[in-house]
């Protein structure tokens, strides 16, 4: 009887942002290690090798923008 009384102290809010720490974020880092590992891949002999190293670093930084942005945004509609 008495454990009917007890409430969890955890909201859908908290609930979803711990979700998305344990789910999404690891998505993000096994992306970043496939857009890092492109660089392995490509052949040294290509003459656009240049561009393609900075589209590279271009896409990991977006991808790491947008991971904490996302993080951003998930703690602070938690907060409001």
């Amino acid at each position: 009887k008495k454990m009917d009384k007890i409430m969890c102290p955890r909201t859908i809010e908290s609930i979803s942002e711990e979700l998305y720490k344990r789910s999404i974020i690891p998505l993000y880092i096994f992306l970043l290690a496939l857009v890092s590992a492109s660089l392995l891949i490509k052949p040294k002999s290509n003459k656009y090798l240049k561009y393609y190293k900075s589209f590279v670093f271009f896409v990991g930084f977006l991808t790491i923008i947008i991971s904490q942005i996302g993080s951003k945004f998930i703690t602070q509609k938690s907060s409001i």
